[in-house]
């Protein structure tokens, strides 16, 4: 998983808030998937406990995470041979859902509001 983060502001954004937002990101999409469900709720319950900041949002970000999936649905292979089924790629969505261009300026604008509640944070 790689999100790429391009922030305009002058202020630094912390490494460790990237992390847990990108970590968010995906584990919010694994959650919207029957087969990863339990686990990624998991997963995004300890990033929201090792994070800082306000819930909010999070949340926010989870939502869009959920419109884009709603929107744009679970990507699917081409398949393997003639009269194959298509089969569905949940990994590479969630994976690469962070560059869905309203999912990114998601990011940007959590990275905005939580960064600066992480240690280290210029405030």
């Amino acid at each position: 998983m790689a999100v790429v983060v391009l922030m305009s502001s002058a202020a630094p954004v912390s490494p460790e808030a990237v992390r847990d937002v990108s970590s968010y990101v995906v584990a919010s999409c694994y959650s919207l998937m029957p087969e990863y469900e339990v686990q990624a709720r998991i997963w995004a319950g300890a990033i929201i406990e090792r994070g800082h900041g306000p819930l909010e949002p999070w949340k926010t970000l989870s939502a869009e995470v959920a419109r884009s999936i709603s929107e744009t649905g679970v990507g699917r292979a081409k398949p393997e041979g003639p009269g194959m089924p298509s089969p569905s790629t949940p990994l590479m969505t969630c994976g690469e859902i962070g560059g869905v261009p309203s999912v990114a300026a998601a990011i940007r604008r959590v990275l905005v509001e939580v960064s600066p509640h992480y240690p280290g944070s210029v405030r």
